[in-house]
């Protein structure tokens, strides 16, 4: 009997010791349920929180896509305006060289047509101008001619 009456007690002393530990767990549980509870709203706070943060990068990244886009568009445009003013002014240098090619071979050609008419009539206004001295030269030798034999005679 003393072995079943320490075996009783072995078996209430273990049961009470189940009991309160159960008892302890489910106080655990709910120690634990409130504190999941406390954190799960922490957890949601925090990623309500970390999506304003996410969107607010994102903004700022999407605002700084935009002004790297438009720098490099800026960069692009600013290209081809130097191409096309590179162009424009070959484009311009070349038409420039023809014209004044095409005005200085006008230029050449009726100043040259200009000074060979006016050599030809300065050579022949001298000459008319040399060839009426000489008449009047051979007119006068002719009367001196007639004056020496009218004065001989």
């Amino acid at each position: 009997m003393k072995f079943n009456t320490i075996f009783y007690l072995l078996i209430a002393l273990l049961g009470l010791t189940v009991s309160a530990s159960i008892a302890q767990q489910n106080q655990n549980v709910l120690k634990t349920d409130t504190e999941v509870e406390k954190l799960k709203k922490r957890v949601s706070e925090l990623e309500g929180k970390l999506k304003t943060v996410e969107t607010v990068e994102k903004m700022e990244l999407k605002a700084k896509l935009a002004e790297a886009e438009e720098k490099l568009l800026n960069a692009e445009i600013d290209k081809y305006k130097r191409g096309l003013k590179d162009e424009n002014d070959e484009w311009l240098r070349t038409w420039s060289l023809w014209f004044v090619g095409i005005i200085g071979f006008f230029v050449l050609f009726v100043g040259g047509s200009f000074w060979y008419w006016l050599r030809s009539r300065s050579d022949q206004l001298i000459v008319n101008e040399i060839e009426k001295r000489i008449n009047k030269f051979q007119e006068a030798v002719v009367r001196v001619d007639s004056l020496d034999e009218q004065i001989s005679i």
